[in-house]
Parts: C-alpha cells; sequence; structure tokens
C-alpha cells in the first residue's frame, strides 16, 4: 500500500511476516530507481538533450524513466533508463497506432529492458539499434515485424525471452560478446531464427 511520509514523500509500504529486516540491494535501485531528471510526457528537454517537437508525430513515456519519440522519418527514439513498460493486446505501446511508420527503432544506452511486446507488428520496421546497457529483451518484443532482417546483440544481454524475434525475416545476428559469453544467455522459445544465424566474429 502507498502512505506518505511527513516530508511528503510517497512510500510503499510492506507486510513482512518473517520479522527480518529486508533490504534492496544498492544495484537494484541504481537501475530501476526513477531518474527525477527525465520528465514526463510535456517534457521536451531530457539530460540536456532539446527534442525539435515540430517534426515529432508522437512524443510521450514509455517507462518510469523513458521518454519516447517519433520522428518524420519513421524512427522511434528512446531515451533515459531502466526498463520500459510491458504491452499486451490489450494494452498496448503508445505508437501501436503508428506502427506502420515505424522503419526505423534507436534506443540509447542506460535502458536496460525492452518490455513485452514493445514493437510487436512493426511490419515495416528494417533497422535498430540496442543500447549496450540491454540485459533484457522481454517476450514477443519483435513479434511479427517482417522487414527486420538483421540485428546486433549487445554483450550484456542476459535474457532474450519467449517469441522475441518470433515471425521476423532475420538473416543476420551479431553477438557483440564471446560464444561462450552467448551459451549463458537465456534464450526462449520460438527464437529459432536468431539462433540459427547468430555470428560472433563481428
Amino acid at each position: 500500500a502507498y502512505d506518505t511520509t511527513e516530508g511528503g514523500k510517497k512510500q510503499i509500504r510492506f507486510v513482512n511476516w518473517s520479522n527480518q529486516q529486508v533490504y534492496l540491494e544498492d544495484d537494484f535501485i541504481d537501475i530501476y530507481e526513477p531518474d527525477r531528471n527525465v520528465p514526463g510526457e510535456n517534457g521536451n528537454n531530457m539530460s540536456g538533450v532539446t527534442i525539435d517537437t515540430t517534426t515529432q508525430l508522437l512524443a510521450g513515456t514509455c517507462g518510469d524513466s523513458i521518454m519516447f519519440w517519433l520522428d518524420e522519418d519513421g524512427i522511434l527514439h528512446m531515451k533515459g533508463r531502466g526498463a520500459t513498460y510491458n504491452y499486451h493486446s490489450k494494452n498496448p505501446a503508445p505508437w501501436y497506432e503508428y506502427r506502420d511508420k515505424i522503419y526505423e527503432v534507436d534506443i540509447a544506452d542506460g535502458i536496460t529492458v525492452i518490455g513485452n511486446q514493445c514493437f510487436g507488428d512493426c511490419k515495416n520496421l528494417k533497422k535498430v539499434k540496442l543500447p549496450d546497457t540491454l540485459i533484457r529483451i522481454g517476450g514477443n518484443a519483435f513479434i511479427r515485424c517482417r522487414q527486420l532482417k538483421e540485428i546486433v546483440i549487445p554483450e550484456n544481454i542476459r535474457e532474450i525471452a519467449d517469441y522475441a524475434f518470433a515471425a521476423t525475416s532475420l538473416n543476420k545476428s551479431d553477438y557483440l560478446g564471446s560464444e561462450e559469453r552467448w551459451g549463458t544467455v537465456f534464450i526462449g522459445k520460438k527464437n529459432e531464427q536468431l539462433i540459427h544465424c547468430i555470428n560472433f566474429e563481428y
């Protein structure tokens, strides 16, 4: 449940039946704590980067500390830190109605997780730039992106969930880490196209 401290800050209150003290690890807080410098949907400036609103088709937030904008060239940009939201058929991504206008996705460093079904059904998506900070690609993240033929997977990836690259046209996937490290990555079902064309000599 939420409550408010005397200083006016919101906090989450948990019931702990174990009678033991519970703490969050520092690295968890560092990755997932919202960055107060990242604006909400009405903000046009983040970390000193000014966004030209005159060339936007759509803009908003897609994570607690992540903003996005879709420009007239069909490039969907994401900047911020931490994880994007998860989406599904009854709660699609905010750019879903513009999915046919998306040709490229550019995700900046600082983003660690691509949520479920983020880019599903973007049938004209041809190019994706993933950040070095990425550790997880969610389920159905790029499902049915039928024009997507190439992808570069960052070295820090730990998990590629079920159906993340299902029904794409991948024929080349480059991994920036070693073959040995690739063997430690959890890869969910229906990602055979990605696995069959993986390359370690990028």
